[in-house]
């Protein structure tokens, strides 16, 4: 038969052992957090160590582009007055030759230049009419 008594000390060791469980439990919940709180910290420093270096990488990038576009621009007019000089130096065909390239080299733009001219100049003139209808 049980005896009620035997069953207290079981008890008694049964709360140490809940008691120690519940100890751990708190130590592991507190460095669990503490861990948490130090990924936050480091997270939030890598991302101002990565905004500040897209902001200098695109400060590099925009620097290499003006540089490259003012060694273009440099070598564009070193083109331009390469060319100029050769026509001068072979006359009148020269230049005749330097237009021609020229007007070839930027027709599209001089197309659409004069079809523009030319469709101002007819709507001036009166050569056609808009009707705009308004319901």
């Amino acid at each position: 038969m049980d005896d009620p008594s035997a069953s207290v000390p079981a008890r008694r060791d049964n709360a140490i052992y809940l008691d120690a469980i519940e100890g751990l439990r708190a130590d592991v919940r507190e460095d669990i957090g503490h861990l948490r709180d130090d990924v936050r910290e480091d997270v939030r420093d890598i991302r101002v160590d990565l905004s500040a270096f897209i902001t200098a990488h695109g400060r590099e990038h925009a620097d290499q582009k003006a540089e490259s576009e003012t060694a273009h621009d440099g070598f564009t007019a070193f083109i331009s007055n390469f060319e100029l000089e050769r026509a001068r130096k072979d006359g009148a065909l020269g230049v005749f030759r330097f237009v021609l390239e020229q007007l070839s080299r930027h027709a599209r733009p001089l197309a659409a230049l004069g079809i523009g001219l030319i469709t101002a100049i007819a709507a001036i003139v009166g050569a056609f009419r808009v009707d705009v209808v308004v319901h």
